[in-house]
């Protein structure tokens, strides 16, 4: 698959059984649960799969069930695919699972930093009062002029998302918000309340600035492995180092959903897959595939059997790049002992997955990649090479979520 982005959903995507058909089908999906309750204490697995919904719907349980789907769903994709996203997005929280799933941030640091975000927001809402509603069938345009009236009067509400041309949101605080969904209702908009939601994505939370710049500065950042677009710009980061100033924004400033879809169309991305469990992307993005439902899966597995899956050799990459990189020993025993006996125990293991013997299984990729490992260490191969070739090759066959270096 070609010119494909990657997008992620924000509040209020979580229900009772999100979890339910992609966990029993993929271990991937359950060791990424279990990998979320480490990090966070949250039960998910019972949470999601019996509720009750009141407690799953507490902000700090949903934004954490909700990130860990989008994270446990993309690494499926990426498996059993081999596809490499041309962009990654997430819708407001959803851009937190977009920089995990891209590398920019570790996902147990950043469900910890999503907890903390959680409870900055409740602290807002507790001493504002404050809210987020969304807001379909009426032009955004016409919503953040309604918006503006209403803080020429007094009262503090603001456009927070802007999704499509007649859908958006609106975040406020106490009687302002209530006062406005009334308008926008007498209006002919239809308006939902975010239930429990603090007012994220206005000038509201400035309040909450500090205490999440202080967090993100704890958080340990990586290479993005693919692009990342920003809700604050509309367009994709620059680099690493935007990624405090992005979120930091983010949480002030309106979600420009409508510019970066219209970015993916300037660019020429063709296939848009929703790592959402409900499709929530499917009245704002149009022919979004949703990953989370059998049929978006099934569809989007026969787009790559059609244009060829990832099921690349492993083992003829690993022996690839064991004879591509420059041999600095000139010393024939170690020669023989760490690069040859190396190389020919690579041979037997490629032999045998090609005539069934062998499967290509995680143990045996972690074997291949060792023997790799030794292969670079007698060549003096230098560490950053190594990196290069070692991630390629994860890259290339959609082992990079199998976790096969940690062991």
């Amino acid at each position: 698959m070609r010119n494909v982005a990657a997008v992620f959903a924000g509040q209020g995507s979580h229900f009772i059984g999100m979890y339910q058909s992609l966990a029993e089908q993929y271990k991937i999906v359950r060791d990424t649960i279990e990998e979320a309750e480490e990090a966070t204490g949250v039960h998910l697995r019972e949470l999601c799969a019996s509720g009750p919904l009141s407690v799953l719907s507490e902000p700090q349980n949903a934004h954490t069930a909700i990130v860990a789907f989008g994270v446990a769903a993309f690494r499926v994709f990426i498996s059993e695919t081999g596809c490499v996203p041309k962009l990654c997005a997430g819708h407001s929280l959803g851009e937190y699972t977009a920089l995990i799933c891209a590398g920019a941030l570790n996902f147990s640091e950043a469900l910890r930093l999503i907890q903390v975000r959680c409870r900055i927001g409740q602290d807002v809402k507790d001493s504002t009062r404050g809210g987020m509603t969304v807001v379909d069938g009426m032009d955004v345009r016409h919503v953040e002029d309604i918006c503006g009236r209403q803080r020429q009067l007094g009262s503090e509400v603001y456009l927070s998302c802007r999704n499509t041309d007649r859908q958006s949101s609106i975040s406020g605080v106490g009687g302002a918000l209530e006062d406005t969904e009334r308008l926008l209702s007498k209006s002919g908009a239809s308006v939902s309340p975010l239930f429990d939601s603090a007012p994220f994505h206005s000038p509201i939370m400035k309040g909450g600035a500090d205490a999440l710049r202080a967090e993100l500065k704890k958080m340990r950042i990586g290479e993005f492995r693919y692009p990342v677009m920003s809700n604050f710009t509309g367009k994709p980061y620059g680099g690493t180092g935007d990624i405090m100033d992005n979120l930091l924004c983010h949480l002030t400033n309106v979600v420009r959903w409508s510019d970066i879809i219209a970015y993916f169309q300037r660019v020429g991305i063709t296939t848009i897959v929703d790592f959402s469990a409900n499709n929530i992307f499917g009245k704002m993005t149009r022919n979004a595939i949703c990953f989370g439902s059998k049929k978006g899966r099934d569809t989007l597995f026969g787009y790559s059997e059609k244009l060829g899956r990832h099921n690349l050799d492993f083992a003829s990459k690993c022996m690839r790049a064991a004879v591509s990189t420059q041999n600095l020993n000139n010393n024939p025993e170690e020669y023989r002992t760490g690069v040859n006996e190396a190389y020919q125990r690579l041979r037997e293991i490629s032999s045998g997955i090609k005539n069934g013997s062998l499967n290509c299984s995680e143990d045996a990729k972690r074997e291949m990649l060792k023997l790799l490992k030794k292969i670079f260490d007698t060549k003096g191969v230098g560490a950053l090479e190594q990196e290069r070739w070692i991630y390629s090759i994860l890259e290339e066959t959609g082992s990079v979520y199998q976790q096969l270096l940690q062991q």
